[in-house]
C-alpha cells in the first residue's frame, strides 16, 4: 500500500514539502507497525502532525516595537489538527475492528474480611 504523496501533503497542510517522498514512506511504515495496515493512512497523518508539532515547539514569538511574529501559533494549530487526526484514527480503528459490543466485568472492590471478637 503506497500513499498518494500529493493528497497526503494536502491533508497535513505540507505546502513547502516538509516531508520528502521517502519520509512519507517511512511514516507509512511506522504507522503500519504502530496501528496496522488497515489504518496506515490515518496513522501516518497522526505521526506526521506529531513530528511537525515537535519541530514547531522550538519556535518563539517575536515582538519588537510595532512588529510581531507569532510562531508559537503554529504549535497551537498543529495541536488542534492532531486532536482531529487522533479522533479519525480511533474511528478508523473501530470501523476496521467492527462495531461489536464490548462487554466486560467492571472492577469492584474486593469484599472485606470482618473479624468478630470471641464471645
Amino acid at each position: 500500500m503506497t500513499l498518494n504523496y500529493a493528497s497526503f501533503r494536502a491533508d497535513i497542510g505540507d505546502e513547502n514539502e516538509a516531508f520528502s517522498n521517502s519520509d512519507i514512506d517511512t511514516l507509512e511504515t511506522a504507522a503500519i507497525e504502530a496501528y496496522g495496515a488497515d489504518v496506515a493512512y490515518e496513522g501516518a497523518r497522526l505521526i506526521a502532525v506529531t513530528r511537525l508539532m515537535m519541530n514547531a515547539a522550538k519556535f518563539a514569538d517575536y515582538t519588537q516595537n510595532d512588529s510581531s511574529e507569532k510562531k508559537s501559533q503554529k504549535f497551537s494549530n498543529l495541536s488542534k489538527m492532531r486532536t482531529i487526526y487522533k479522533d479519525e484514527l480511533s474511528e478508523a480503528q473501530e470501523r476496521v475492528a467492527g462495531s461489536s459490543v464490548r462487554a466486560g466485568r467492571s472492577t469492584r472492590k474486593p469484599s472485606r474480611l470482618k473479624e468478630y471478637p470471641d464471645a
